[in-house]
């Protein structure tokens, strides 16, 4: 259901048709978790950028006056400019206070330290999953130091799965670590459904189904292979390509509201996809350029730097990604290898090659988030080329070393709104990732019985950071609150709720200065379930989550208790 709301006053309280009431009031998410945003056609765009001299030593002190920032071979003006030093920690929540539950960041966050380790089971061999599993237990035992803070990740045939949030103790992680289980990768998986095809064609034969030569059984399997296998084949490449790239939005996702560059090292066999290449993602069932651009954008608003460890190449030197089917090894190491290569680089990070081990790959990334600089320009991204704008940092200096990601992504054209909006629902519902780029706080407010099921009262409370205001159309605001009660089994009850309109001024300086407060209900029948909360600033397709566990029980008051003689 949606609610259009023409007119907001700000006085603490209104109420429209259907709609549950949204409150005008201090938002209790601190102040700081961010800035307000206002509408633009003019963009932001931030570069962490780690510079080095011989030896890898960092090179300190330098000024704005020193660096170079191109896009498309035009000079832009550095507008944002900061040297950061970071420390070993671990990202902080906000004090919960009065029940609350929150996706808010402390502001110390920019200065640590954050690496996250991901396995990706989906890309990788069998054989080379258990290789990657004995070299990240040889890591944590080894070489990672205590103090350090480290996320333990996988991708595989379901999709992301936290293993262990950032811890900075190497016991729980390795714990952890014992606990992942390998799986057949794409590749086999096809490979096996081959294997099938080619056993029930013999079978059918004996039955006298299928040809009784082998010159005939030949062509029967030529005809699957270029037929119905193929189709499967396709079909399970796209849906390795659209896993993966939701993966990796998913991360970034979790972490677009916590400042500062982030480092991500990605063990895995290959790219299900070519890296730069948006008119590869155009397949004949499905198109996933949409989903492609909407990681990027995420990944660059997140500022991960992603330090792929070459997995096929550190154990088997012939292994191709899944997207070329293909065990040669001089297709691998120009399709494979030089993809991963360029994917790095599209992020910042760097590649960790196959005779780099783990704690090789981890120490670089080390090395480079000790300290880097942040710079920022605005650019207006309805002017130039749609597609890959290239970025190019340099410094004044000779014999340094500059590392930076090389670009960022403008789509070709205006997205749908409601099939974004219904793409990134769906994305948010299924991440075991909070989303972050959207502080809130949401609180209990209430439960009470409803016949044989229970309503569960909230309230959200967004601060103005959240909340995008377009100045150019009258201060048109737009945010969805929406609120998914999960099982294992799927989703027991839904509140969806949309917001939208065009605010007087007084109003839209109520919502920079103090944030949004907006009631929900949601009905269930008894049980234990995980709430998911969203908010999605409709306007810049931001969101913000909050997962919350909460057992609904008769014992709520009645919804309709007798009136007191």
């Amino acid at each position: 259901m949606t609610s259009r709301i023409g007119t907001m006053v700000a006085a603490a309280l209104l109420i429209t048709q259907g709609t549950p009431p949204l409150v005008l009031g201090q938002s209790t998410v601190p102040k700081d978790s961010g800035t307000p945003r206002f509408v633009s056609h003019t963009s932001l765009v931030l570069i962490p950028t780690v510079v080095t001299e011989h030896g890898g030593v960092h090179v300190t002190g330098l000024t704005r006056d020193d660096f170079k920032l191109l896009e498309n071979k035009q000079s832009q003006k550095i507008s944002i400019f900061e040297e950061i030093k970071t420390e070993p920690g671990r990202i902080r929540r906000v004090d919960q206070n009065d029940m609350g539950f929150t996706n808010a960041v402390t502001p110390d966050a920019k200065t640590q330290r954050l690496t996250m380790i991901v396995l990706d089971t989906l890309n990788t061999r069998f054989q080379d999953q258990v290789h990657a599993r004995r070299e990240i237990l040889k890591f944590i035992d080894e070489s990672l130091q205590p103090g350090e803070a480290v996320a333990l990740m996988t991708i595989g045939s379901n999709g992301l799965n936290v293993i262990n949030d950032f811890t900075t103790d190497p016991k729980v992680l390795s714990a952890a670590v014992k606990k992942v289980r390998g799986q057949q990768s794409s590749l086999e998986k096809s490979a096996a459904d081959m294997a099938d095809l080619q056993s029930e064609l013999q079978v059918q034969r004996q039955l006298g189904r299928a040809p009784s030569n082998e010159e005939m059984i030949t062509q029967q399997l030529q005809g699957f292979q270029s037929g119905i296998f193929d189709q499967f084949e396709q079909q399970q490449q796209v849906r390795g390509v659209e896993i993966t790239l939701r993966a990796l939005r998913q991360i970034a996702e979790s972490f677009s509201g916590v400042p500062g560059r982030k480092s991500l090292i990605w063990a895995t066999g290959g790219l299900p996809f070519v890296a730069d290449d948006p008119v590869s993602f155009r397949f004949g069932t499905g198109d996933l350029l949409p989903l492609y651009e909407s990681t990027w954008n995420a990944m660059n608003e997140s500022q991960i730097s992603v330090y792929p460890l070459d997995m096929g190449g550190l154990f088997n030197p012939g292994f191709v990604s899944p997207r070329f089917g293909r065990f040669a090894r001089s297709r691998r190491m120009i399709d494979s290898v030089s993809n991963l290569e360029t994917f790095a680089k599209m992020t910042g990070g760097k590649l960790c090659v196959y005779r780099m081990n783990l704690a090789g790959c981890y120490n670089d990334t080390q090395k480079d988030g000790t300290q880097y600089y942040l710079l920022g320009y605005y650019t207006d991204v309805k002017k130039g080329k749609n597609g890959w704008r290239k970025v190019e940092v340099t410094v004044r200096r000779p014999q340094v070393e500059v590392r930076a990601r090389t670009g960022y992504y403008v789509s070709s054209k205006p997205p749908d709104p409601r099939k974004s909006e219904r793409e990134d629902m769906d994305t948010a519902v299924i991440s075991p990732t909070d989303f972050t780029a959207v502080p809130m706080l949401v609180r209990w407010t209430g439960k009470t019985s409803d016949g044989p099921k229970v309503q569960l009262k909230f309230r959200f409370n967004v601060p103005g950071a959240g909340i995008s205001i377009d100045e150019s159309n009258d201060n048109l605001v737009s945010v969805t609150f929406a609120a998914f009660a999960k099982t294992p089994g799927g989703i027991a009850g839904d509140f969806v709720k949309e917001l939208e309109g065009k605010l007087p001024v007084a109003t839209a300086e109520e919502v920079v200065a103090h944030g949004v407060v907006y009631d929900g209900m949601i009905t269930v029948p008894p049980g234990k379930y995980t709430v998911r909360f969203i908010v999605r600033d409709n306007l810049s397709g931001r969101m913000g989550t909050v997962s919350v566990p909460v057992e609904a029980d008769q014992t709520a008051e009645s919804k309709t208790t007798p009136a007191q003689p």
